[in-house]
């Protein structure tokens, strides 16, 4: 009788020890279906780092979760593999993954496979695991003789995704109207957005100095703003014709609604001594051309010297976003004029070279 519990407890030591840390034997062989499989895969915790631009036009990183119900996966037990077929998003944490793993009724443990080495580690439904590389699942019987193995990949997006894609287009000419200001008298100008065909009188805000307003290289945008009720943002800059600000944009904007309420022109840069000294760093620099399109639920200046300026507090302030670039193919340089359209992509006519681009910020 003592004898039989010695060997019992052998035993049990021995079998302990294979389900912690298994190792490659070449005396293991490979399991059939029948004996051994993994029935049912699914990802559980994936945390995403989304790369974005604060409103003070800074980047930074927004942590969440990953909705992992809407990326099922299936399993090939004839090529013994288990994927995802709707990628992830490409911003989604692959070193730390949580899954949950089905395993038939004569399956005894699952264990993977790590990806430096050849050592073997149990699988718990607790642990992280790295699935920046496809990893070997293993399916063992109930005797820790026999497994049957899996690769395990799980597929992320790559490449066209939080950021512009460019494409260029037949070399036609966007549909542009210019901008331009006349009569600027007693705190009222002329504005016409139809190459001159109608004009508007607008006045200036009483409070604002007459000074402060564009005189040339004048360009205006205009979208919905939601916090108005059937309200239009007008976003208006320009050259100021005191030479002392060649290098800044003035920034000038009015709401109207659908009431008839034609509000007034209110200037956006406080021109303080700070500002004026160019110190202020949201400024909008000055180029040789410069383009306003509402895009991205942000106003983008695209300039022809490459750079693109992006404003989220709609006009206030101006910073380069990284995300957003001109297609690598053109010199800087070129001058350009551009203009949004109801699909959401941006067109750039070039006029040096005729050509005409296409391009939308592409988002997960």
């Amino acid at each position: 009788m003592k004898r039989y519990i010695n060997t019992l407890c052998l035993l049990m030591v021995i079998l302990l020890g294979l389900v912690s840390c298994l190792k490659d034997s070449d005396t293991t062989t490979v399991a059939n279906y029948n004996e051994t499989a993994i029935t049912g895969f699914s990802l559980t915790a994936v945390n995403r780092y989304t790369p974005t631009t604060n409103k003070n036009g800074n980047d930074t990183i927004v942590k969440s979760t990953l909705t992992v119900k809407s990326y099922p996966f299936s399993i090939d037990h004839y090529q013994r593999k288990i994927y995802n077929t709707d990628s992830l998003p490409e911003d989604c944490d692959l070193k730390h993954v949580l899954v949950s793993v089905t395993k038939s009724t004569y399956t005894g443990n699952i264990v993977i496979k790590n990806i430096d080495n050849d050592s073997l580690k149990t699988y718990s439904s607790t642990d992280s695991i790295d699935f920046t590389s496809p990893r070997e699942f293993r399916a063992y019987n109930n005797t820790l003789q026999k497994y049957r193995a899996y690769t395990v990949e799980v597929n992320v997006k790559k490449g066209d995704y939080n950021r512009f894609k460019w494409e260029k287009m037949p070399n036609t000419t966007p549909d542009i109207k210019s901008v331009a200001v006349k009569e600027l008298e007693d705190r009222t100008f002329k504005l016409t957005i139809d190459d001159g065909q109608t004009w508007s009188d607008e006045e200036i805000a009483l409070t604002e100095d007459v000074s402060l307003m564009p005189v040339s290289s004048f360009q205006y945008v205009s979208f919905p703003i939601s916090t108005v009720p059937g309200g239009t943002y007008h976003l208006l800059i320009g050259m100021m014709e005191d030479e002392f600000y060649d290098e800044m944009y003035t920034v000038w904007r009015k709401i109207t609604d659908d009431n008839g309420d034609n509000g007034a022109w209110v200037c956006l840069m406080n021109m303080n001594s700070e500002l004026v000294e160019l110190n202020y760093p949201g400024y909008l620099p000055t180029a040789e051309m410069t383009s306003l399109v509402y895009h991205n639920d942000a106003i983008l200046a695209i300039q022809s010297d490459g750079s693109i300026y992006e404003s989220r507090d709609q006009g206030i302030s101006w910073h380069k976003n990284s995300k957003y670039s001109l297609p690598t193919e053109l010199q800087a340089g070129q001058r350009l004029v551009a203009k949004g359209d109801d699909e959401g992509y941006v067109w750039l006519y070039y006029l040096d070279s005729n050509e005409t681009w296409r391009g939308k910020f592409i988002k997960k």
